[in-house]
């Protein structure tokens, strides 16, 4: 049920999307064809891939709080928080200095890749290629921005979903800056699961689904328990999410395996690790840490090894099955349209047993 909805979904604003970006991409064309050129490739990254699970989020608000807008204006807010999210993986692969994203090259090395075939050196077309990815960035943000303000609907809910993302953002770009600033410190486990209610859980799902209960007539005590389960599941997505990055496979993933390993990051995992190591294992495994660089097969084995041997690998799943029990306690006890609760619930179990 729910693969087939989110399917269905993904076509839905993909299609209503790619319309949305078609006009503005005329309208680039009328100031120079070179704009529209970077345009054009800004749309194609925003288009390409994605679960869409944002957008099915907002759609999900708007049926918990019996909303009566026009499916139009759901589409435009959905696809709004779509380009929030292309807003900032477009950055942040510059920042991680990501090459690949959903299998293909991230879209600040598209550009520079373009910048080097007409034999610019490296470094300038790197650089260039930087500065052109953060203008696509700021394009995404506008156009949220705009899709946002052109809705139809009352002064308050407009109000109310703008004061939404912004309070969305502020937190997420909270985390991003203290995930660029503590991989040379020895975090607490709280410190790094703060991040990740920071970084993941308000933005991929407290946020959407609050925008979509700011289209209908929610109370407190729905906008509290779904907020609840946002973060919850949040926070197990992201713990998974780690586990994937490194136990998954690079044609499932669509990007590098240990990819965190090389930004010198800090994962609920490698903390575990880290406290549960001897110390010839610990000073191994923070050399690899600090040489921020992509491991080899030889020290990818060495790191899953040491993930089973201090059960931390172990530790981070149970977290993560009881984040998910406290998520789907939250909303068996709220009243909801059942078709919500049913795709909330089987959410959760998705978040749990994904793959990729």
């Amino acid at each position: 049920m729910l693969r087939k909805k989110l399917d269905q979904v993904k076509k839905q604003i993909e299609d209503h999307l790619g319309n949305i970006l078609d006009q503005e991409s005329e309208k680039a064309a009328q100031i120079n064809p070179a704009f529209q050129k970077q345009y054009q490739a800004f749309s194609h990254f925003v288009l390409n891939g994605g679960k869409r699970l944002r957008a099915a989020l907002v759609m999900q608000g708007a049926q918990a709080a019996q909303s009566r807008v026009k499916r139009e204006i759901v589409y435009d807010l959905a696809a709004a928080i779509e380009l929030i999210h292309a807003f900032l993986i477009i950055q942040d692969d510059v920042f991680d200095r990501d090459q690949t994203r959903r299998g293909r090259p991230t879209l600040y090395r598209l550009f520079a890749q373009n910048q080097s075939r007409l034999r610019l050196n490296a470094l300038n077309a790197e650089r260039i290629g930087q500065a052109q990815a953060f203008i696509s960035s700021d394009l995404a943000f506008n156009l949220s921005i705009k899709l946002v303000n052109q809705a139809h609907i009352e002064a308050n809910k407009k109000q109310r979903i703008l004061e939404q993302m912004n309070d969305s953002l502020f937190h997420t770009l909270a985390g991003e800056s203290l995930d660029l600033n503590v991989n040379d410190q020895n975090l607490t486990q709280t410190q790094i699961l703060n991040i990740y209610m920071l970084k993941t859980a308000k933005y991929t799902f407290e946020n959407p689904l609050l925008i979509g209960l700011a289209l209908g007539q929610s109370k407190k005590q729905l906008e509290r328990g779904l907020a609840n389960y946002a973060m919850n599941l949040g926070v197990a997505y992201q713990i998974k999410d780690d586990l994937i990055g490194i136990f998954s496979s690079k044609k499932e993933l669509g990007k590098d395996i240990g990819s965190d390993i090389q930004e010198g990051k800090q994962t609920l995992l490698t903390r575990k690790m880290l406290i549960a190591s001897k110390p010839a294992e610990k000073r191994k495994l923070e050399q690899m840490i600090q040489r921020k660089q992509t491991p080899d097969q030889k020290e990818l084995d060495f790191y899953k090894q040491l993930a089973h041997s201090t059960k931390a690998l172990h530790d981070c799943e149970a977290k993560s099955q009881a984040l998910i029990k406290q998520a789907k306690l939250e909303l068996k006890a709220l009243k909801l349209p059942t078709k919500t609760q049913e795709f909330l619930l089987a959410l959760a179990d998705y978040v749990l047993n994904r793959k990729y």
